[in-house]
């Protein structure tokens, strides 16, 4: 559970309230259900050391190919963030680890780009989505 610090304002009283709950929206429901009808803006911050944020991410470019390729092809790769990056949302500019905010860099290959989600490059961004959820999970 993460902690919330939300503040629902309307003309008549404010509401200044610390809850816990899965997600930002969760945090407003709750405190949606103890105020009075009509508010008018809400301010929700998360209180920080509440929260791990994703490390992994999966970043894509384009593959260079010799020019008897006429298709596109694009790289996958799993990118493993600092935690500065991970707080403030931001994401590297290159698939290296020279690249600010890079920790660690696993390239999953080069992949054909189709038209449908039948392509070699939808499966196998799939596949790296659904390794970067297992990787985050997992506590190091």
């Amino acid at each position: 559970m993460n902690i919330y610090h939300v503040i629902a304002e309307n003309d008549v009283d404010h509401r200044d309230t610390v809850v816990e709950a899965a997600t930002a929206k969760d945090a407003m429901a709750k405190v949606h259900l103890k105020a009075d009808v009509g508010l008018v803006q809400w301010s929700i911050t998360q209180l920080p050391g509440t929260v791990d944020y994703p490390r992994w991410i999966v970043m894509t470019s384009r593959a260079r190919m010799p020019n008897s390729v006429q298709a596109r092809y694009n790289n996958i790769a799993l990118v493993k963030i600092t935690e500065e990056y991970a707080a403030t949302n931001q994401r590297p500019k290159m698939i290296s680890t020279r690249a600010q905010g890079v920790e660690i860099v696993r390239h999953l290959g080069h992949w054909h780009v189709g038209k449908t989600s039948r392509s070699a490059f939808q499966k196998a961004m799939a596949a790296a989505e659904a390794q970067a959820i297992e990787l985050n999970a997992a506590k190091e």
